[in-house]
């Protein structure tokens, strides 16, 4: 992709979430940890007195997200794992993506997802995390080159 897709994607994901805000609220926050084929995410509304609800419905927060991941994507650099993205009640936005740290899932994943988005997203060895290097020794894809390996 590109540098304007990203923007173009960034923007409308502020939009979403920019428009889940509610009035009276300070700021409205995504976590999510995502893969081609998984993620889990989770979007708190945050009030002036530092309180927060969860937001329940976010379909169109994810799938904005999913845009995103893939419009960050660079050719043998892969894209991100997770991220943290707010929104401040004046549409001031906050925003930091993890592109070398295992994300902080709360249940166990399979090394072939992994490998999976590794297909979807390929990196060279050299972009490639050791920890992202031990999950895809565990599964079946070890020997395959994911990016120009060879």
């Amino acid at each position: 992709m590109g540098v304007t897709a990203e923007k173009i994607a960034l923007e409308r994901l502020m939009q979403v979430l920019f428009s889940c805000l509610p009035s009276g609220s300070s700021s409205i926050e995504l976590n999510i940890s995502m893969l081609s084929s998984l993620n889990a995410a989770a979007v708190r509304v945050y009030q002036e007195d530092g309180s927060y609800f969860s937001v329940r419905n976010i379909r169109e927060i994810v799938e904005e997200t999913k845009i995103l991941r893939h419009s960050m994507y660079r050719e043998r650099s892969g894209s991100w794992f997770s991220a943290r993205i707010s929104v401040d009640s004046n549409g001031a936005l906050d925003a930091n993506f993890n592109f070398d740290e295992e994300p902080p899932w709360k249940f166990p994943i399979s090394p072939t997802m992994y490998a999976d988005d590794l297909t979807m997203f390929p990196r060279d060895a050299d972009h490639r995390p050791q920890w992202l290097n031990d999950k895809i020794a565990e599964t079946e894809f070890a020997s395959e080159p994911f990016a120009s390996d060879t």
